[in-house]
């Protein structure tokens, strides 16, 4: 079983997203590490309020790249989004974790996908940082909302990526979420390239309680994200 440890830096909303975050890593089964070191996967949840709590963040992953070298370093927070290319430049910076928004990101193709249950899109290099080259899919998964209508669990949605054209489908759990983690089958994803095309798919075999007179009723799909974690080369490091 993975380990876990997280670290915040900062104000008290830093606090209550560390908080949300540590629940979210129980739920999903993971074990609380009780120090950085002992932890298969560190999260340094920042703040960037002082210069000072840059520095520290800074510190914490040169501390982790000598103490723990093999650990996984998940950056949220302030300063992940006020500096993210600042962090990638770090030494041993080459992971990245981003959520899709499809609906908002994509809306003609999100509302195809409610009309006719399937949603394309496709990312290329310009969709990721400048810094960050060769984007490899390290784990990928789908946040399912709906309009309150129904509940978001149940449902089931197949997930085709660049490197692996075949759909792979899944059931949300009652949260709406599908991970690639353990034995699920979206594991099959959690290789390859992130550039390239992307489908969506929901059937109406597959989904009974979401059709209307035989046919897909998804209206009450309010949004869909793709929430990737990759790996990428940083752009000059000559690899």
């Amino acid at each position: 079983m993975a380990r876990f440890y997280i670290e915040n830096f900062g104000c008290r909303a830093t606090q209550a997203d560390g908080a949300a975050l540590e629940r979210q890593f129980l739920a999903r089964g993971l074990e609380r590490a009780v120090a950085a070191g002992e932890a298969e996967i560190v999260v340094l949840n920042t703040c960037t309020v002082t210069e000072g709590a840059d520095k520290d963040a800074r510190a914490s992953i040169r501390r982790l790249q000598r103490t723990n070298p093999d650990c996984r370093i998940l950056v949220t927070g302030c300063y992940a989004q006020r500096a993210p290319q600042e962090l990638a430049a770090l030494p041993g910076a080459t992971a990245r974790t981003r959520a899709l928004p499809l609906r908002w990101l994509y809306p003609d193709a999100f509302f195809h996908f409610q009309e006719t249950g399937q949603l394309t899109f496709a990312l290329n290099g310009r969709d990721f940082r400048h810094n960050e080259t060769k984007p490899q899919v390290t784990n990928i998964g789908l946040l399912l909302t709906t309009d309150g209508s129904i509940g978001p669990g149940g449902v089931k949605i197949g997930l085709a990526t660049p490197d692996h054209a075949e759909a792979v489908a899944d059931v949300t759990d009652a949260k709406g979420t599908i991970s690639s983690d353990g034995a699920n089958a979206y594991a099959a994803l959690a290789t390859g390239s992130a550039l390239g095309r992307y489908v969506v798919s929901v059937t109406a075999a597959d989904n009974p309680t979401l059709t209307k007179n035989g046919a897909l009723a998804l209206a009450p799909i309010a949004n869909l994200a793709v929430v990737m974690e990759y790996s990428f080369t940083p752009r000059g490091s000559g690899l």
